[in-house]
């Protein structure tokens, strides 16, 4: 699997596996997650200004990738001896905003924060 150099920050190097070194020390980097759940890297240019990159956009400059900053990851929500069943978290917010007094929003920020619980339902994330 070969290195691709990136241009803004010459001193780096990223595969198309979303891998990223430093191209001097050869030291693999570990991408960091934004408030958005989009990964991320600062890095330093070769004048030593910083730059944020995040994975997605520098896997699609270099390689041509497209790739989705989020995947659905199902739910199952429990109250009780009741237990449901979701394919993704927005499913789960639509519910939870029909049988809580959360809005969708309420119940999404929840659920993307990976809360144990939303309202009075006991939350399990299926990774």
């Amino acid at each position: 699997m070969s290195f691709e150099i990136i241009p803004q920050a010459p001193r780096y190097e990223m595969n198309s596996r979303g891998v990223l070194r430093n191209r001097e020390t050869g030291k693999i980097l570990k991408w960091q997650l934004s408030k958005h759940n989009s990964k991320q890297m600062t890095l330093r240019t070769d004048d030593g200004k910083k730059i944020i990159i995040s994975q997605p956009h520098m896997l699609w400059l270099l390689h041509g990738e497209i790739t989705s900053k989020t995947r659905p990851v199902p739910v199952v929500i429990k109250k009780g001896t009741r237990s449901i069943s979701f394919d993704s978290l927005k499913q789960c917010a639509v519910f939870l905003d029909e049988v809580t007094h959360l809005t969708f929003w309420g119940a999404w920020y929840h659920l993307t924060r990976r809360h144990k619980h939303v309202g009075d339902w006991e939350v399990h994330y299926c990774y």
